[in-house]
């Protein structure tokens, strides 16, 4: 940043041929007079903004730096004290905008134990990867306790059902990332790029596994690769190590071009933002319970014991939301939903509060890019049952002490329904001793019920 900041004064063009108006030569620029021009010159900084030298005019924990408060930190001391990348990844975490930027030890120390290991999952699951045809043979090879790292053990074939869910995440945090690089937003570039994208292959690792379906070679590769050019600008040492030495690149990282993937399916996005909040609700409501039980409160059930999920479906809307799609699709111009306009439509009031978590739904929908013939002909942008379907092995090893799952579909109000069956959708026994909290469900909002076995 000095260098810019003061190179008009320095020298009149580009290549330095000729003395500036400062009348300074290159031998005058020692490093005391660089110290002083790191330390002084905010004033200089106006709007101009670069990653590489940020760190000069920062605050350290929260507070301005200052030699007589002991927090004072130069370019190359915080290098020697946490390396290169670690630093340049607590400066670009640092903050956006012309702020000064707060530069965080924890994480400038967080960061270089996440390199590392992250540095090491990339080399075991590329030298180490041990190559299988099949869910059933990925679940063999891992039950037989001859693979160390079972996350070295990788399908080869087509997409599943979170193959899907991964990739298009993946597509979506380059695309979030490379927009915040083009607008040197290096703290929101830093979060997609690596944050959001290590909790997505986190996400996808365990849900796999979770599922005995094991994680795709293909994608396993292709997250890596994503993975170094996201972090190349940043930690471009950790970046191009992983690109040569690791995914075995002909050449430097430098040479290379960010991915170009195509936009993101918003059916998919839907159906991740199902999944997730679906499994929250149920997780957190068995965590709940866990909790009434320790503080010695009433419980619907035994937490502690071997415990029955059953969850319903339904594929009907409320007859009183037909009112409020048209208030919405009036209220629609293309792009975004006005709910301002919506409320002062509403005939009755009293109703508006009630209704408003659904009208809140739609517009998502509809601003998160699903058609709106979908949306207004109150149509899921994927089928609810065979999502659940999915993710029923995944709950099974994930809530504690789940030893059997039940999904009903509903019918129309919600006060009888039919079993599904979670392998192959087969409709089955016919439920009308439902509990009341079935009627709550709604499509793309299934209620849910835990009793002990």
């Amino acid at each position: 940043m000095a260098y810019y900041t003061i190179a008009p004064l320095l020298h009149k063009d580009i290549f330095g041929k000729e003395l500036g108006p400062a009348n300074v030569k290159p031998g005058h620029m020692t490093l005391e007079v660089w110290d002083y021009v790191n330390i002084s010159g905010k004033d200089l900084l106006g709007k101009a903004h670069y990653l590489h030298t940020r760190i000069e005019l920062i605050i350290t924990q929260q507070q301005k730096q200052s030699k007589s408060s002991g927090n004072f930190l130069t370019l190359s001391a915080a290098t020697a004290k946490y390396g290169a990348d670690a630093a340049r990844v607590a400066m670009g975490d640092a903050g956006d905008g012309i702020e000064d930027a707060n530069f965080e030890e924890s994480v400038a120390n967080s960061s270089i134990l996440k390199l590392f290991e992250l540095k090491k999952w990339c080399e075991e699951t590329i030298f180490e990867a041990h190559l299988v045809s099949s869910a059933e043979e990925y679940a063999k090879v891992r039950d037989s306790n001859k693979v160390k790292n079972t996350d070295s053990i990788q399908r080869t074939g087509s997409f599943g059902f979170f193959d899907k869910i991964f990739e298009n995440e993946l597509n979506g945090l380059v695309q979030q990332a490379k927009t915040h690089y083009g607008a040197t937003n290096y703290k929101l570039a830093l979060k997609a790029g690596l944050y959001d994208l290590t909790s997505a292959r986190d996400s996808y690792r365990s849900s796999t596994a979770a599922a005995d379906v094991g994680m795709c070679a293909e994608l396993v590769s292709r997250y890596i690769e994503y993975q170094a050019l996201m972090l190349a600008p940043i930690a471009p040492h950790w970046a191009d190590y992983v690109w040569t030495e690791v995914l075995k690149k002909p050449s430097t990282i430098q040479n290379a071009t960010f991915p170009n993937v195509p936009d993101t399916n918003p059916e998919l996005n839907a159906q991740t933002a199902y999944v997730r909040g679906t499994s929250s609700n149920i997780t957190s409501a068995e965590g709940a319970q866990q909790k009434k039980m320790a503080k010695g409160k009433t419980v619907s059930f035994d937490p502690t014991k071997d415990k029955k999920l059953v969850i319903f479906a339904q594929a009907e809307y409320p007859k009183w939301q037909a009112r409020y799609v048209d208030l919405v699709r009036d209220a629609f111009d293309g792009l975004t939903v006005d709910v301002k306009t919506i409320t002062t439509k509403a005939a009755d009031k009293s109703a508006v509060k009630k209704a408003m978590p659904f009208v809140q739904s739609l517009k998502k929908q509809l601003e998160g890019g699903i058609s709106p013939n979908v949306v207004f002909n109150r149509q899921l942008a994927f089928d609810e049952l065979a999502t659940l379907r999915e993710i029923v092995p995944v709950l099974l090893r994930t809530v504690p002490k789940l030893v059997k799952l039940e999904l009903v579909a509903l019918d129309e109000g919600g006060k009888s329904g039919v079993v599904i069956d979670v392998a192959d959708g087969s409709r089955g026994e016919e439920r009308s001793d439902l509990p009341a909290l079935a009627e709550a469900a709604i499509p793309g909002s299934p209620s849910f019920s835990f009793e002990n076995v």
